[in-house]
């Protein structure tokens, strides 16, 4: 149908132009619709040769512009963002009337220009949208038309994983997430069951901000000092401030009260290659080790650092199948000018209820199950002075401690702290001092046998590391330590440096934890290709290769230290669809013995991710000098709760700060056309689109009143909204749901001849009823083209003269239709 329509159309022939040359090119007229905002608004003869060209007095007042013509013949146009001349090259004149080149109107009036031959229509998007000036002039708060739910669940993700090997039994694992809004708090739930264990509840709280008091209610690990032990807490804890815009605007992770700088929780999440691994390392030293989920999440929590927390915290992430070259590494590490309260500033927090998890089969992280509380006050008294004191008890023990940060002058900065316990006492102090070339970063931290518990050694950890950089290229330093724990004694003094020679290639070598040295090198041979070198008793190396854009290759070898040598290449392809699907394989080498390693996964249905990996490791290990085989399956889901039906959902945290948004695409029963990849317009800001059934997720939305809405530019040309710009309440971590109700309307188009098959113009074509009942009409233009626009589905009759001459059933664009003027009389 809309070939025909293009047919008839297009008029092939020059036009008569007074001042066009005979190599001008062929000109076509074409009646096309006018689309404003997402309304059509009108519908235009316009031209086109190479490019458009819209008649310039009707395109001024469709788009609300001021025109005059000055005395040297240029058009003068006043838009809202200012004016422009158009000139002779700019405009064309045909039979009296002037035309307006689409050149101009892309470049000098800033006019988004997009035509759509399957629906004949032209999309104008002007850039002083009159309904986001309206919004912006609004000086009266408006209530919204949308509310978020008193109680949602706004992220339901559960991960689960079976893995089979020839050296260990089989193992069932599921990881679950329920998060969302509550009563003006959020609240969230994480669990993990496994084949052999019932299902362990590890995190559970709601919280909720009222004023300048913060509230929890649930389970929660905290570290208070880096001198006292962990306390798992599960009960009641507060926070007030008198300052709680300065405070509680700070980015929180899931669980927490307060952020991790004011009140020191070791957790450290970020993300990573899905399927991968994540290595969380403290000075270098491994602290624990997790798998990647495949959503691309890691989350460190409740690890204990056994430091000052103030050193390099870093988060070593890696591929799955990878030989030990990571492919990113995220820094943790806190300033210490973090913990330096605004002057003026009083921060108070507590809590009280019972040490350890009661909805936890696991050995409890404490040894005891009775009552449990802590009180910890914080102070700015000047803005570079901050004090504060902590107590903390349980049924065994008691600790209380003071201390201070401090700034003095503009380049040194130093904490301290002292704790008593029951049996002893322990000492902190960091230091941190900087110069244009040069850094110094040092901690102390001292516990006096029996401090933790009774049975527990004197321990001691004492760092230092002086650092000069001498330009962007090369930075050297010496690195000191003297540690003693249970059951290590570690004492060294060591040379570091660190050399980036250009953009490609960086190389650094410095200490691990017991003073052995580990050396990286990386370099990017070019935009496509790098090389990777890891040496820390063993040498690992790799060479990443992107072959294509759907295609990649790494090949990588690890010889020396302890474990055999193993050789290998993994090619990668991964395709540019929204189902996502990978596949990846390659070969294995170790000790003339080969193996085989590979991955599928794919999105098969929105919010369903499927990843299955195997690996025929020839590498020798163990007592028997074989190989291992093993076998992975993952199965995660994301979804939502919205309306009472789940949708596909990407969120995967609960934050304070932001909300959710959303709904679907309402379109009649009858309408088979597209829903999925519109553009969901927050504030006029692209914030999601829909998926195939029109349905979409926005996680992130700053907390207030905003404006939602669809790219109407971009929906299909039968789709019609009924409501613009509706406003939405957001609440944090909350969802609220906003859905579009649309309307269909079709086209009806073609041309109208006389008896001996010519054109015949100025004739009034109407669409009625069956019973007569005119709905619409349209008159022929000077080619016999009629076009009848915002046709809703159903039977209809044309007619012209009061005859019926075409009955029809409207149930998508009808174009071809065309019609034989009645004979006049006998």
């Amino acid at each position: 149908m809309r070939a025909a329509l293009f047919a008839i159309l297009v008029c092939a022939g020059l036009a008569r132009m007074g001042h066009a040359q005979s190599t001008d090119p062929v000109i076509e007229h074409l009646l096309v619709a006018i689309v404003l905002d997402g309304r059509e608004v009108a519908t235009l003869e316009v031209l086109r040769d190479r490019h458009f060209w819209l008649p310039l007095e009707r395109f001024c007042e469709l788009t609300g512009i001021d025109w005059s013509r000055r005395t040297d013949g240029r058009h003068h146009l006043t838009t809202p963002l200012g004016e422009a001349d158009a000139s002779a090259a700019e405009t064309l004149e045909v039979d009296g009337l002037h035309y307006l080149s689409e050149t101009f109107i892309r470049q000098r009036l800033a006019i988004g220009f997009d035509f759509r031959p399957s629906a004949y229509a032209i999309r104008l998007d002007l850039p002083w949208s009159t309904r986001r000036r309206q919004r912006a002039d609004r000086e009266t708060p408006v209530a919204p038309d949308f509310e978020p739910q008193s109680a949602s669940l706004s992220v339901l993700s559960v991960e689960t994983r079976w893995e089979d090997s020839n050296r260990r039994d089989e193992r069932l694992t599921t990881d679950a997430l329920l998060g969302g809004g509550l009563y003006g708090g959020r609240w969230l739930v994480r669990g993990r069951h496994s084949d052999r264990t019932d299902f362990d509840f590890y995190d559970y709280a709601w919280l909720r901000r009222d004023g300048d008091r913060l509230w929890l209610v649930g389970h929660q690990y905290l570290h208070l000092d880096p001198l006292l032990p962990g306390l798992e807490l599960t009960g009641v804890q507060a926070a007030w401030t008198d300052h709680p815009n300065a405070i509680f605007q700070r980015r929180l992770q899931p669980g927490e009260l307060l952020p991790r700088a004011l009140r020191p929780l070791e957790r450290f999440a970020g993300h990573g290659p899905p399927g991968g691994r994540a290595q969380l390392r403290v000075d270098g030293r491994t602290i624990a080790v997790q798998p990647i989920l495949l959503n691309g999440e890691y989350d460190f929590d409740g690890v204990s650092l056994g430091t000052s927390g103030y050193g390099r915290i870093e988060v070593y992430l890696f591929e799955h199948g990878s030989n030990g070259i990571p492919t990113g590494i995220d820094d943790h590490s806190q300033a210490l000018s973090a913990n330096l309260l605004p002057a003026g500033v009083r921060l108070v927090q507590g809590g009280l209820g019972v040490s350890g998890n009661p909805l936890s089969d696991r050995v409890s992280r404490s040894e005891s199950d009775g009552a449990a509380g802590f009180a910890q006050a914080r102070w700015g008294w000047t803005r570079d002075l901050t004090l504060e004191t902590t107590v903390q008890s349980d049924s065994e023990r008691e600790f209380a401690s003071a201390g201070l940060v401090w700034r003095f002058g503009a380049r040194w900065l130093a904490s301290t702290a002292v704790a008593v316990g029951e049996s002893g006492f322990g000492t902190r102090a960091t230091l941190d001092a900087r110069w244009p070339a040069w850094r110094l970063r040092a901690f102390s931290i001292f516990r006096e046998a029996g401090f933790l518990d009774p049975d527990a050694e004197q321990t001691h950890d004492h760092y230092a590391e002086l650092s000069r950089r001498f330009d962007r290229r090369l930075e050297l330093a010496l690195i000191g330590r003297a540690r003693r724990s249970d059951d290590r004694r570690v004492t060294f003094l060591r040379p570091a440096a660190q050399w980036r020679p250009n953009a490609r290639l960086a190389l650094s070598i410095r200490p691990d934890e017991d003073g052995d040295y580990v050396a990286d090198l990386n370099y990017t041979l070019s935009a496509d290709t790098r090389l990777s070198v890891h040496h820390q008793d063993a040498v690992w190396a790799e060479l990443d290769q992107r072959i294509s854009p759907y295609w990649r290759l790494r090949v990588f070898g690890r010889d020396g230290g302890d474990a055999p040598a193993r050789y290998g290449a993994l090619a990668r392809w991964q395709a540019n669809d929204p189902r996502r699907p990978f596949a990846e394989f390659g070969p294995l080498y170790s000790e003339g013995s080969t193996g085989w390693q590979g991955a599928l996964g794919m999105e098969p249905t929105p919010g369903l991710t499927l990843r299955l990996d195997w690996q025929d490791d020839p590498a020798p290990y163990g007592t028997d000098g074989t190989g291992e085989q093993r076998i992975f399956l993952t199965m995660r889901l994301d979804y939502a709760l919205v309306g009472g039906r789940l949708q596909p959902a990407r969120a995967t945290r609960i934050d304070e700060r932001f909300g959710i948004l959303a709904g679907r695409i309402e379109a009649p029963a009858t309408y088979r056309g597209r829903l999925g990849d519109i553009a969901v317009l927050v504030d006029g800001r692209v914030v999601a689109r829909t998926s195939a059934d029109g349905s979409y997720f926005a996680d992130r939305i700053a907390e207030g009143v905003r404006e939602v809405d669809l790219d109407a530019e971009h929906l299909p040309i039968e789709l019609e909204l009924q409501h613009r710009g509706r406003l939405a309440r957001v609440a944090p971590a909350a969802t609220t749901r906003v859905d579009f109700d649309t309307r269909v309307f079709y086209g009806v188009a073609g041309r109208v001849r006389d008896a001996d098959g010519q054109s015949v113009p100025e004739v009034v074509v109407k669409l009625t009823t069956a019973d007569g009942h005119e709905l619409r009409r349209a008159v022929t233009d000077r080619f016999g083209l009629y076009r009848l626009d915002r046709v809703a589905p159903g039977n209809y009759q044309l007619r012209i003269n009061g005859h019926v001459r075409q009955s029809l059933h409207v149930d998508g664009h009808r174009f071809g239709q065309d019609l034989v003027v009645p004979p006049s009389g006998p």
